[in-house]
């Protein structure tokens, strides 16, 4: 099982970009997501 992601230590079960559970560089989707800029960590500030 891995321990946690990389970026913000949410313990998950597998890596969700290669799903090996023996993946040193585990990232859950929440992270992944963010870093692809499909999704803004809230609170996030709105423009006009």
């Amino acid at each position: 099982m891995a321990d946690a992601c990389v970026s913000c230590d949410r313990d998950i079960e597998v890596c969700f970009v290669c799903e090996r559970e023996d993946c040193p560089h585990c990232k859950c989707y929440r992270c992944m997501v963010i870093d692809l800029r499909e999704f803004i960590p809230q609170p996030h500030p709105h423009g006009g």
